[in-house]
């Protein structure tokens, strides 16, 4: 069967990939071990920093979850994997569009070293230049001006649902003094307090009970997917290597195995699925 265009694009990832500096490791290797040697080894890379490959979704969400406790200020990044197969024509889901949107902002415009935890499954999707990302953010700061009717308009292009209880990602409500939105890529809602055209304060709220846990000075409001940093069907595209450039790559063993799976679900979906996809609006830009 013919390659697709997605099979391709797949296909690149992998080959780009092969090509930065990177190791494997052991799928057997227990979590905590395993978190202990990567922060090791994000600590020798310097500014270049890590990328570790899992083989499967729940290992990075539960390794991204135990280098968070062991050290809670540093910036672990999970990029999770669509949870929509090639060509099925479905969206993806809120929580994980906005995940993805969030980390690859993050990997665009951050100056420190990154340390990204992934599957092969997810890193084979075309994505946006890393420069797309300069101006889709919006930021909200504790003193700076304030305008419903503008700060709707540029939710709205952003992939938010607006007059909707903030219990979701993507999800903005608007009442009276306050607003709450629950951006993309966060743990929870936002609630936003103004008055006089003038942002009060800013506080992280509960997204069961929206009491108030923490406060901050700034919230970034990022794109609820990437396909709106993709910028038309011709647009340049990106993979994620372009991303982290310089970082060292490490990989459980069982990763190889899994990349070859995937490629072979693309190569092999059904003519008439790939013909819908290629002939419709893509939902992650990645036809």
């Amino acid at each position: 069967m013919a390659n697709t265009k997605k099979a391709r694009a797949a296909a690149g990832a992998k080959k780009k990939s092969k090509g930065l500096t990177r190791s494997g490791i052991s799928s057997s290797s227990p979590l905590g071990m395993l978190a202990l040697h990567l922060l090791e080894q994000w600590k020798k890379s310097g500014r270049d920093g890590i990328v570790f490959l899992a083989e499967s979704e729940n290992r990075a969400e539960r390794l991204g979850s135990v280098l968070h406790s062991l050290d809670p200020s540093l910036e672990v990044l999970v990029f999770p994997r669509l949870n929509t197969l090639p060509f099925d024509g479905l969206e993806p889901s809120h929580e994980i569009a906005g995940r993805r949107s969030s980390v690859l902002r993050r990997l665009a415009k951050s100056r420190k070293p990154v340390f990204l935890v992934s599957t092969a499954e997810a890193i084979m999707e075309r994505l946006p230049l890393p420069a797309s990302w300069g101006r889709l953010s919006i930021s909200l700061k504790v003193g700076a001006r304030y305008s419903e009717q503008d700060l709707k308009d540029r939710l709205e292009p952003l992939g938010y649902d607006l007059d909707e209880e903030a219990d979701y990602p993507g999800s903005v409500l608007f009442h009276g003094m306050t607003f709450e939105v629950f951006p993309a890529g966060a743990l929870g809602p936002y609630r936003i307090e103004h008055s006089g055209g003038v942002i009060r304060r800013i506080v992280g709220v509960d997204p069961n009970e929206h009491d108030v846990v923490f406060d901050t000075q700034e919230l970034l409001i990022d794109p609820m997917s990437e396909r709106i940093a993709l910028g038309g069907k011709r647009a340049q595209r990106a993979a994620l290597p372009d991303y982290c450039e310089r970082a060292h790559w490490i990989a459980d063993a069982g990763v190889a195995g899994h990349a070859d799976s995937w490629l072979s679900t693309i190569k092999e979906a059904p003519a008439a699925e790939r013909r819908s996809a290629t002939t419709s609006a893509p939902s992650t830009g990645s036809v």
